[in-house]
């Protein structure tokens, strides 16, 4: 078993959503102490059962807007399964700074912020195992301060300067486990920051809509419209009946398309409700995360079936190919930067309460 010390540098993205002459966004991030966390690592032995708990400590630190991650310790068999643990803990970092930034950046219109690093520049430096005090856990952290500087032409400026917190980080951090739905949203929202491509952007944050949709169905309070019974004796009926319907007459097909009917009807059937798919949606939304507009400008909208329909319709659409202009370009664009602050709040809502 060997120690490793490790080192990560940082980076963000500066990435403006407009593009327009004689316009150019720009954000500084700050953080004016180290952010501590600390994970449980289980190391193995090479070819052994016995297994040791560490206590590895991430050091998040910031000199002259230059971001660092600092490991102490990774205990691993190898250089190169050191390199995967810092690799993980890098990204889940990444992901969860990302987050934050973007949560108090009230210029969602104008730029993404968006933390990332290379794999090439992660430093891994081996040390001799000793009974020595591996990292303080006092935890001194304060606050990352963002500082947004958006100049127009004719050398008009805007300045505005945020402070996050070291107890909202490490309340993401906490939250964020592995297989939990909330680090599968970040996951998403992480993917769709500072995506260049609209659609894509859209759909990597509909995805967070769709699982919220799969996972919470119980405060849509939604009633089936077919019973099982009765689903059974329809199912029954149209078997009994099938083959007075027209099918494809190709004898190697045409049971193989009895078959997928069949599937396709009972299944629409089990999932009938008195709601639709936008009615549901908007129930989730307001019964389960108490948000029923969002009133942060520009964005300002309410929480409705007539509103989700508009996001529903447009995922429809990109997921089936079709055809967009440049009209759609700009709605797409429209949809996507409210889908990403409604899926800011829905995020909030699970990680520091009062949701689900």
């Amino acid at each position: 078993m060997k120690k490793f010390l490790v080192t990560i540098p940082l980076d963000y993205t500066k990435f403006s959503m407009l593009d327009i002459h004689s316009f150019n966004a720009n954000v500084k991030i700050k953080m004016d102490e180290s952010i501590t966390v600390h994970l449980d690592e289980i190391c193995t032995y090479a070819n052994q059962d016995v297994k040791e708990e560490y206590n590895v400590a991430v050091i998040i630190s910031c000199d002259s807007e230059q971001f660092k991650i600092t490991v102490e310790y990774i205990y691993a068999d190898t250089e190169k399964y050191a390199f995967e643990i810092a690799d993980c803990i890098a990204y889940e970092i990444c992901k969860d700074l990302s987050y934050l930034a973007q949560l108090h950046n009230i210029n969602t219109h104008y730029f993404h912020v968006k933390f990332y690093y290379y794999t090439r520049n992660i430093k891994i430096l081996e040390e001799k195992i000793s009974n020595v005090n591996e990292g303080d856990s006092s935890n001194k952290v304060k606050q990352i301060i963002i500082s947004d500087n958006i100049s127009i032409k004719e050398h008009i400026s805007m300045t505005e300067i945020h402070s996050l917190s070291k107890d909202d980080f490490q309340e993401i951090f906490q939250k964020s486990k592995p297989n939990s739905g909330i680090n599968l949203m970040l996951n998403f929202f992480y993917k769709a920051l500072g995506d260049i491509d609209p659609s894509s952007q859209y759909y990597n944050l509909f995805t967070i809509i769709e699982y919220i949709e799969n996972n919470d169905k119980k405060f849509a309070q939604a009633i089936q419209l077919v019973k099982k019974d009765e689903c059974d004796v329809l199912i029954d009926s149209l078997k009994a009946n099938i083959n007075n319907l027209w099918l494809d007459d190709s004898s190697d097909k045409r049971n193989e398309y009895k078959k997928r009917l069949i599937s396709i009807i009972s299944q629409d059937l089990q999932r009938m409700t008195n709601l639709t798919r936008a009615e549901k949606i908007a129930a989730i939304i307001n019964n389960g995360y108490k948000i029923y507009d969002i009133k942060e400008p520009p964005f300002q909208f309410e929480i409705t079936p007539v509103k989700m329909k508009e996001f529903i319709d447009l995922r429809n659409k990109l997921f089936h190919g079709a055809k967009t202009d440049q009209c759609d370009g700009e709605k797409i664009q429209r949809l996507s930067n409210e889908l990403m602050v409604l899926c800011q709040k829905i995020m909030a809502k699970i990680i520091f309460g009062d949701g689900v």
